[in-house]
């Protein structure tokens, strides 16, 4: 191989033919964990049945059945070159069943061809929730320099908890050199906005207000 990636779909004669044999027996998948985030759970919608492969002392796993820690991507450099292997099809998007394709083939020396560092991010933090907020912010200040647009609107229940996670993120960004901007987007600014400017109220047919749910539109 002269500087390629072979990327190899479960069971095959080319795949058996770069040591990715299965074995007689079939492993029920449904939730695999991944070395690159395996923390994170990665849960099919649906179970497909999958042969665990034979042992191969030179292959790599990268992602591995939740309880049997049979692999389901795997890999090696090969020359110049590499060869990655994935149990089944990544799914109709291409990314739902294996979210970390793109790192499997950088550990195997593949970076992306293309690239940018002058872009924005909106982040609205709602929904991050359930998430660990030192891990956001770890992954915010990655990206050193690139201003965020931190969602401003109004919320109509008081969260202390959420509040902070705001706080701490901006924080966060600030110490590393991250720019972050106060993303406003109408109507969901504040109850105040509304009444104070009732000209800029979005109309109906009948030339009322359009209150629609419980945020109204202007």
């Amino acid at each position: 191989m002269g500087g390629a990636a072979l990327i190899l779909e479960g069971s095959s004669p080319l795949a058996t033919s770069f040591g990715f044999i299965p074995t007689s027996a079939t492993v029920q998948t449904i939730h695999i964990v991944d070395e690159h985030n395996p923390a994170l759970p990665v849960v099919w919608n649906k179970a497909i049945e999958i042969p665990p492969l034979r042992n191969r002392r030179h292959r790599s796993r990268l992602a591995k059945e939740r309880w049997t820690g049979a692999a389901v991507v795997a890999g090696y450099r090969l020359g110049a070159g590499a060869v990655l292997w994935i149990a089944t099809d990544p799914g109709v998007n291409g990314y739902e069943r294996f979210p970390y394709l793109p790192q499997a083939l950088a550990d195997l020396g593949f970076e992306s061809s293309f690239r940018a560092s002058r872009l924005w991010a909106f982040f609205d933090y709602s929904y991050r929730s359930r998430a660990r907020s030192r891990l956001s912010r770890r992954t915010l200040a990655r990206r050193r320099h690139r201003p965020i647009h931190a969602a401003s609107w109004h919320f109509y229940d008081a969260d202390p908890a959420r509040d902070d996670y705001l706080r701490q993120l901006i924080l966060a960004c600030h110490r590393h050199g991250i720019l972050v901007y106060a993303w406003v987007e109408l109507p969901h600014v504040s109850e105040q906005f509304w009444n104070d400017h009732p000209a800029w109220r979005e109309k109906t047919a009948l030339l009322q207000d359009a209150e629609l749910g419980l945020a109204a539109s202007l």
